[in-house]
């Protein structure tokens, strides 16, 4: 079983790979926030962060992805 920093490190690198550059095409962008067991917390920026899809964007594209590539244990929530 991978350390919390090793988990948080896969994390940041599915976010810098594949997440950010998606949001960011969008004019968002994403900040990892904390890894607390398997609670991710992120905070949108940018359009992200007042757009009315965001709910979505969070657990359709971030979530699905990080559970795809990551842990499927994991939950995202926005602070």
């Amino acid at each position: 079983m991978a350390s919390n920093q090793e988990l948080l490190q896969k994390i940041k690198d599915v976010v810098d790979s594949v997440i950010r550059p998606s949001l960011n095409m969008d004019g968002g962008d994403i900040d990892v926030i904390s890894l607390e067991g398997h609670v991710l917390s992120v905070k949108l920026r940018g359009a992200c962060s007042s757009c009315p899809r965001a709910a979505g964007t969070l657990k359709l594209g971030v979530e699905r992805t990080i559970r795809r590539r990551v842990s499927e244990d994991i939950v995202v929530n926005a602070v």
